[in-house]
């Protein structure tokens, strides 16, 4: 029987539709969340997934949230500087979270009574992983903006990420199992990339 593990982790086709729906509605300027939904319920998801989708847009700085009762929340799109800003801050809290459970999980590792068993170090390795590669990509889409080039956070993220591959790079060299290195590749293998067609109703 094969045992191996394998971790997938793709975000929802539907979510990345609710996101661009949103921001298409706020193309008008501040609109009220009740509005937003409305609006993108006609065309994709639920009730429930567009409110999460709109709190999680603005937890990460993409869109702007004006608070003026509980009940009465607008949002809008935020200036490409503000963006920046925003994103830069919001990917170097993600990168410091991703360092701090290295650091956890590998002096877990130095002590034989708390050492992770090993679908623990196979989790903790592809899941870090995949969160750089995720900071990676958007770091490299956010670059293509000129007020982002111009930041002098922009080098400091690109060390700081470097540095991190080094930690994860040192951390399966540690274990030097070659059931452990194969089954990374196995989280990692290339796709084809299908071209997209529309569909006549």
């Amino acid at each position: 029987m094969d045992s191996t593990f394998h971790i997938v982790t793709v975000m929802p086709l539907d979510t990345a539709k609710i996101r661009h729906e949103i921001r298409n509605v706020l193309k008008d300027g501040s609109t009220r969340s009740t509005k937003i939904v409305e609006k993108v319920k006609k065309k994709v998801g639920s009730e429930k997934t567009i409110y999460r989708q709109i709190k999680e847009m603005s937890k990460s700085g993409q869109i702007k949230s004006n608070v003026y009762s509980r009940a009465h929340i607008e949002y809008e799109l935020v200036k490409v500087t503000e963006s920046v800003k925003n994103s830069l801050q919001n990917l170097t809290d993600i990168l410091k979270h991703t360092n701090d459970r290295l650091d956890l999980f590998h002096n877990k590792m130095e002590n034989k009574k708390t050492r992770p068993i090993y679908i623990e170090q196979l989790f903790t390795l592809v899941t870090s992983i995949k969160q750089i590669q995720t900071i990676e990509s958007r770091l490299r889409i956010f670059s293509m903006l000129p007020a982002f080039k111009k930041s002098s956070s922009f080098i400091g993220l690109e060390k700081q990420i470097e540095d991190t591959w080094k930690i994860i790079i040192s951390l399966v060299d540690y274990k030097q199992e070659e059931k452990l290195f194969n089954e990374l590749l196995m989280n990692f293998i290339p796709f084809d990339i299908q071209e997209a067609k529309q569909v006549k109703p």
